[in-house]
């Protein structure tokens, strides 16, 4: 598969269509949630990820019902 990028309703498909391995599930107390939340930049191995140092913490906005990931132990690495 050649990279692609899936965020919001991209990202649901992408898990939806087995594309991406795990399933989105309800966030807890199923409410929508909308704030801003930090991630760090493990790895620049994708060309989105060139600007930001590895280790950087990014700051993004999100907003979501569907937004927790389940993955299998085997799918995580």
């Amino acid at each position: 598969m050649e990279d692609c990028v899936g965020n919001c309703n991209g990202f649901q498909i992408l898990c939806e269509s087995g594309l991406l391995p795990g399933a989105l599930m309800r966030n807890a107390g199923l409410k929508y949630v909308c704030k801003p939340v930090q991630v760090r930049v493990e790895k620049r191995c994708h060309s989105l990820y060139k600007a930001c140092s590895q280790g950087e913490v990014l700051t993004i906005p999100i907003g979501h019902m569907e937004g927790k990931l389940f993955l299998r132990r085997r799918n995580i690495g």
